[in-house]
């Protein structure tokens, strides 16, 4: 059902014993087998995403292609750069090759590296070095194009192999097809709110205003209005004597409590914030941490039977999609504040 909903086919054609995917939409196609060992196989699609995985689990528990667009006279390295506007990320470079991982027909591959750090347990934990998921690990996952091709793939795929009972894997078979798929971008009209004190801007929608000197975003006229805050965290000392500091902070956010998300220029660490939840119910929440400050980012739902949680997380992460942090401007009289 999964394959029908998106309008892909599945088919044995080509692919011996097993089946084959095919997205028009997203303009690829691979085989996949019927089961691996004792689990059953599934595939699923999402978006621009496709999960190969256990059935009866979860997609994202598996593995993945995702596609992106490119311009054709584009390399994978300056496509990989372009979209992710890595150079928001000194220390992170891309590293192509024609040899490695499934480089037939001209294809060609690349990773996301960074400094190995020996002091750590390996260059597969989250370093933001580079866009956290997308970063070299010790597991298998890498970038991937053709010729001439208007797009490109990232494979998550980990530390374990699908195979197909001729040896080859499902990412071995992945064909690029043409596709009329177009990747929206649905914050193309948004509004750009920039703050050069502290050094960071995001996009908001283009009916929603910014109030109290940038404080505060609102949808309209604010009057009894959902609405987003962001303050910037005061360090000092605690009532206990105890000392409130930036390390402080980075241990409990890294804790394991908070989601960890990928922002340009810094990290972010998501939650939902239920504590004294009133009219409106919990509140989407995200600590944004950069070089030197951190910002308390939330979305103020008025009313949850008019906003739900759901449709308050698309709107917040859209926004924090947006969100980079840039170099400050010394000395400038137009700032608008944070808190």
């Amino acid at each position: 059902s999964d394959l029908n909903q998106v309008g892909a086919t599945n088919t044995a054609d080509g692919c011996g014993s097993g089946h084959k995917f095919i997205s028009e939409d997203l303009g690829i196609s691979f085989c996949y087998p019927d089961k691996y060992g004792n689990n059953s196989i599934a595939v699923k699609q999402e978006n621009n995403k496709v999960y190969v995985y256990w059935a009866g689990s979860s997609p994202e528990s598996g593995q993945s292609v995702e596609i992106f667009e490119k311009d054709r006279v584009d390399t994978l390295k300056t496509a990989i750069e372009k979209h992710f506007q890595l150079s928001n990320y000194k220390d992170c470079s891309v590293d192509e090759s024609t040899t490695k991982y499934n480089t037939k027909n001209g294809a060609t591959t690349a990773e996301l590296s960074y400094p190995f750090n020996t002091t750590s347990d390996g260059p597969w934990f989250s370093s933001g070095y580079c866009p956290d998921g997308y970063e070299m690990t010790n597991g298998i996952r890498y970038f991937y194009t053709t010729p001439d091709s208007n797009k490109f793939l990232f494979f998550s795929i980990g530390q374990y192999s699908i195979d197909l009972s001729d040896g080859r894997t499902w990412q071995d078979t992945i064909k690029l097809i043409d596709s009329t798929f177009k990747f929206t971008d649905e914050t193309a009209d948004w509004q750009m709110y920039t703050n050069s004190e502290y050094g960071f801007e995001f996009k908001y929608p283009k009916n929603w205003k910014t109030t109290g000197g940038g404080q505060t975003i609102c949808e309209g006229d604010c009057f009894n209005k959902d609405n987003i805050q962001i303050v910037k965290v005061a360090y000092g000392v605690n009532a206990d004597g105890s000392i409130n500091d930036r390390n402080s902070y980075l241990g409990r956010l890294t804790n394991g409590e908070y989601l960890k998300i990928s922002i340009i220029g810094g990290e972010g660490y998501y939650y939902i914030n239920d504590v004294n939840a009133i009219k409106g119910g919990p509140s989407p929440t995200v600590y944004l941490v950069g070089a030197e400050e951190i910002f308390l980012m939330n979305f103020n739902i008025f009313d949850s039977s008019k906003t739900s949680l759901g449709e308050a997380e698309k709107l917040f992460k859209q926004i924090l999609s947006t969100f980079k942090f840039i170099e400050k401007e010394n000395n400038s009289g137009n700032d608008e504040g944070a808190g």
